[in-house]
């Protein structure tokens, strides 16, 4: 089964300020998480580039508040929303919504991963990718066979 529509990548950060030689600020680390991460989903030659819009939001978009070193590591995180509709993409709302997932879009179905702490992506179920991508593969195979 090919999912379709179009791939939003949102990285972020926590609110404690970075500025080394590889990232300016944490304007630069989220948009290099989110872009890392895209980078990996277009490896795969069945995603077209054109898909993706990867952005970084730095510590704008936090989902819980940074105060204590848990919480600043949940606010660590790539989000991937698959949105069902090219045109959705214009319809997702900028505001930040700190008691829960950033961007997320109030029309049109979705599936959404986020970045693990430790840098394994794992999907709102709690699947790796990984997972996923061996059931959506035994589907697939199993609807070729069917036909």
């Amino acid at each position: 089964m090919k999912v379709k529509g179009a791939i939003k990548i949102t990285g972020h950060t926590d609110d404690n300020p970075i500025s080394t030689s590889q990232f300016r600020s944490n304007w630069d680390l989220s948009a290099a998480r989110a872009l890392t991460v895209a980078h990996v989903l277009m490896a795969d030659e069945n995603i077209e580039p054109q898909r993706f819009e990867v952005t970084g939001h730095a510590d704008t978009r936090p989902r819980v508040s940074n105060d204590s070193d848990k919480n600043r590591e949940k606010n660590r995180r790539v989000d991937i929303i698959i949105l069902q509709d090219h045109a959705s993409l214009k319809a997702v709302s900028p505001r930040s919504d700190v008691d829960g997932p950033s961007m997320i879009p109030a029309i049109s179905p979705q599936t959404k991963k986020q970045v693990r702490s430790d840098g394994g992506l794992e999907t709102a179920e709690g699947e790796t990718v990984k997972e996923q991508v061996a059931k959506e593969q035994k589907i697939k195979e199993k609807t070729l066979k069917d036909t």
